[in-house]
C-alpha cells in the first residue's frame, strides 16, 4: 500500500520517484549486511573473551570454536563431515545485537554454548550475488578438509612406522629360526654319537656279563668237584684206617694206597688252587662291571597308593630306566618332567625287586671294597620300608644280613676265614647317639679318620659287637630300631626323627695265601624333611633339613669337581666321606609317594637324585693286605 503522507510533517504523499530510491536503499542495505564468516569471527571473539581453561599446571588449553566440529569427528567418513561442518559453517543463525527491539529477540535462536559440540544446522542457500559469504563458506570447507587431511597423514604415518617393526621383527625372528634350526641338527648329531656310545658300552656290558656267568658256571664246577674230592679223601682215609687196624694187607697193597692218597691230595691241593684262582677272577669282574655301571648308582622307587581319598599323581614308566610325571602349575599349564636313573621301579614293585639291584654292592663288599647304601626321601615316601621291610616282606638290612652269612659259609670251604663286626647309630639334631646303648651322653662320641688318608672314620667310644650267625645280627638290628628316635608328623603317624646308620665291617683271611680282605658296610636310613606344624618339631625339622641341606652342597661339588668338598659342615656328611668322597661303591635309593599333593616334595626328590647320579668319584679299592699266616683277626685297613 502506498504511503498517502509525504516526509514526516508534510503531510504530502510519496512520489513514484522516491518509492524507487527506497527499494533501491534497501538492496543496498541488504547487500551490505554482515556475511556468515563476518558472523562466525564475532562469536570466536565473543568466546575468547571468556575465562580460558587452566589446567593444574597452569597452562591454558585451546579451545575449539563453538562453530567448528570437535577433533574426533575429523575421522568419521566425508559424508559426516560435509553434513556437520559444511551447512554449519555455511549459516549460522547469530543472535540481535543489545539495541535491538525485544520483540524480535525473542524470535533469534540462542548462540550455542563454546564448551557444547556443535550442533548440525540446517543452512539456507547463500545467495549468488553474496561471493563474500560465498568465500568464506569455501575457505572454512578447505580448513575442515585440510584437518582431516592431516588427520588422515598422520595416521598413515603412524601405520608405516608400526608396518617397518613388524618388518624389522619379522627379520629378527627369522633369524632366531634359522639358529634354532642349526642347534637342533647338532643336537641330533649329538644323540646319533651318545647313541653310538651308549651301544658300543652295552655291548662290551653284555661281553663281561657273559663272561661273568661262565667263570660262576665254572666255579660252581670245580666246587662240586672240590666237594666230592674232599669226600672222597674221607672215604679213602677211613679205608687207610681200616687197612692199619686189621694189618692183613701186603705192604704192596700199603705202597698202592699211599701213592693213591698222595695223589689225591696233590689233586685237592690242585683243585683248592684253581678255586681260589677263579675266585680271584670272578672277583675282578664282578668289581669291572660294578664300574661300568658306575661307583654312584641311583635307584628309584615310587611306593604304591594306599591311602583312599588322595588323588594319585600323573606319573608313568616308559622303560625300566626312566620315569615321567605332569603336573598342572599354578597357572593351570600342564608340565612335564623327564628323569633317568640307573633302574626305576614303579608301585607294583617288589622287595625282591629292590634287593636284586642292591645286592651286587653286598658281594662287592664281601671281595673288599667299602660299599654304602643310603635311602632318600620325603616323609612318608617308604625309605624306613625299603631298608628294613616287615616280617613278611624283609628289606634291604635283613637280607645283607643273611647274605653276608651265607657267602661266609660257601668261602669257607676255600679257605676263607670271616669275622663280622656290627655297630648302630644315628644322628639326631646334630647329635651322635649309640642305638645299642642310648642312655649313654652324646658327648662321648666324636667321628674321627682312622689314617692320615682318611680312608675310613670310626666314633670314638661307639659300641661294636661281633657277630656270629644272621639271626644274631637281626635282633641287633631290630634292638637298635627299637630305640630310635620316631614321632608322629602330618605326614606319617609314625616318621623317623633322625638319621640312622647300620655299620658291618667285614675282616676276611686265608691263612694258607697269608692274604687278608678288610671292607666295611653302611646302611643309612635317612630323615625324611618335613615342614613344621608346631614349636615341638621346630628344632628337628630344621636340623633334618640342614644336614639334608649340606649333603647336597657335598653332592653339588663332588658333581662340579670342586677342590674343597664341605664334609665338615655336619656330622651326616662327616660319617659318610670316605664312601662319598673316597673310592667306594655307593647307591643311592630315592623314593617318592605317588599323590597329588606330594609333587612338589617328589621333584626335589628327583633332582636330588639327578644330581647324585652325575657325580663320579674315584675308582673304588680293594683293602688287601698280607698277614702272617697266625694272624686271625688283622686290624681294617
Amino acid at each position: 500500500m502506498d504511503n498517502k503522507w509525504g516526509p514526516r510533517g508534510t503531510g504530502k504523499a510519496t512520489p513514484a520517484h522516491a518509492k524507487e530510491s527506497f527499494s533501491i536503499r534497501t538492496r543496498t542495505q541488504l547487500r551490505r549486511s554482515k556475511s556468515v564468516s563476518e558472523l562466525q569471527k564475532l562469536q570466536s571473539q565473543q568466546a575468547a573473551n571468556r575465562r580460558p581453561v587452566i589446567d593444574r599446571n597452569g597452562a591454558n588449553y585451546p579451545r575449539v570454536h563453538p562453530l567448528l566440529p570437535p577433533p574426533n569427528t575429523l575421522k568419521e567418513n566425508k559424508s559426516s563431515v560435509r553434513n556437520t561442518v559444511g551447512p554449519t559453517l555455511a549459516r549460522k543463525r547469530v543472535a540481535p545485537p543489545a539495541s535491538a527491539p525485544q520483540a524480535s529477540a525473542k524470535k533469534m535462536r540462542p548462540i550455542p554454548n563454546a564448551t557444547a559440540p556443535p550442533k548440525t544446522v540446517v543452512s539456507k542457500k547463500i545467495p549468488p550475488y553474496d561471493f563474500k559469504a560465498r568465500y568464506n563458506d569455501l575457505l572454512e570447507k578447505h580448513k575442515s578438509m585440510k584437518a582431516t587431511y592431516l588427520d588422515l597423514k598422520n595416521s598413515q604415518d603412524e601405520r608405516d612406522e608400526d608396518l617397518i617393526e613388524l618388518r624389522a621383527e619379522r627379520e629378527f625372528l627369522t633369524e632366531r629360526v634359522k639358529c634354532l634350526e642349526s642347534t637342533i641338527g647338532s643336537n641330533e648329531s649329538l644323540i646319533s654319537k651318545l647313541s653310538d656310545n651308549l651301544k658300543v658300552t652295552t655291548d662290551s656290558l653284555n661281553a663281561v656279563t657273559n663272561e661273568c656267568e661262565m667263570v660262576n658256571q665254572d666255579n660252581y664246577r670245580l666246587n662240586e668237584e672240590l666237594s666230592r674230592a674232599e669226600t672222597e679223601l674221607d672215604e679213602t682215609k677211613q679205608k687207610l684206617q681200616d687197612i692199619t687196624a686189621r694189618h692183613s694187607r701186603s705192604e704192596k697193597i700199603n705202597k698202592q694206597q699211599e701213592q693213591v692218597i698222595s695223589k689225591q691230595a696233590e689233586d685237592i691241593e690242585i683243585l683248592q688252587e684253581n678255586t681260589l684262582r677263579l675266585e680271584w677272577e670272578r672277583r675282578s669282574l664282578h668289581n669291572k662291571l660294578q664300574d661300568l655301571k658306575g661307583n654312584i648308582r641311583v635307584i628309584f622307587r615310587v611306593r604304591p597308593p594306599l591311602a583312599e581319598g588322595r588323588t594319585v599323581a600323573m606319573m608313568s614308566f616308559p622303560d625300566a630306566c626312566t620315569l615321567e610325571m605332569e603336573r598342572f602349575e599354578a597357572n593351570r599349564r600342564l608340565t612335564k618332567y623327564d628323569f633317568k636313573f640307573d633302574r626305576v621301579f614303579g608301585p607294583s614293585s617288589s622287595q625282591e625287586d629292590i634287593w636284586e639291584e642292591v645286592s651286587c654292592l653286598i658281594q662287592s663288599a664281601l671281595d673288599g671294597y667299602n660299599a654304602c647304601i643310603f635311602a632318600y626321601g620325603q616323609t612318608g615316601s617308604g625309605k624306613t620300608y625299603t631298608m628294613e621291610g616287615s616280617l613278611a616282606d624283609l628289606g634291604i638290612i635283613p637280607r645283607c644280613c643273611k647274605m653276608i652269612f651265607d657267602s661266609i659259609n660257601i668261602l669257607s670251604k676255600s679257605g676263607w676265614k670271616y669275622t663280622v663286626h656290627a655297630s648302630f647309630l644315628e644322628i639326631y639334631n646334630e647329635h651322635l647317639y649309640d642305638l645299642l646303648e642310648p642312655t649313654r651322653d652324646p658327648r662321648d662320641f666324636e667321628i674321627r679318620m682312622t689314617d692320615a688318608k682318611g680312608s675310613d672314620v670310626y666314633v670314638t667310644n661307639l659300641s661294636e659287637q661281633e657277630v656270629k650267625s644272621a639271626d644274631e645280627l637281626l635282633i641287633l638290628a631290630s634292638r637298635a630300631q627299637m630305640n630310635r628316635q620316631t614321632a608322629a608328623t602330618s605326614a606319617n603317624e609314625r616318621s623317623s626323627r633322625s638319621h640312622s646308620v647300620t655299620r658291618v665291617r667285614l675282616i676276611a683271611t686265608h691263612a694258607a695265601k697269608a692274604l687278608t680282605l678288610s671292607s666295611r658296610i653302611c646302611l643309612v636310613d635317612l630323615a625324611g624333611s618335613e615342614s613344621a606344624k608346631n614349636t615341638q618339631r621346630l628344632k628337628e625339622t630344621k636340623n633334618i633339613n640342614r644336614s639334608l641341606s649340606e649333603l647336597g652342597q657335598v653332592i653339588l661339588a663332588l658333581q662340579q669337581k670342586q677342590e674343597h668338598v664341605p664334609f665338615r659342615n655336619s656330622k651326616l656328611t662327616r660319617l659318610l666321606e670316605p664312601q662319598l668322597g673316597g673310592a667306594a661303591k655307593a647307591l643311592l635309593v630315592a623314593a617318592a609317594a605317588p599323590y597329588e599333593d606330594c609333587c612338589q616334595e617328589s621333584l626335589s626328590t628327583l633332582r636330588f637324585a639327578t644330581q647324585v647320579g652325575h657325580c663320579s668319584t674315584a675308582a673304588a679299592r680293594r683293602n688287601l693286605a698280607l698277614a702272617q699266616p697266625t694272624m686271625v683277626q688283622p686290624k681294617d685297613s
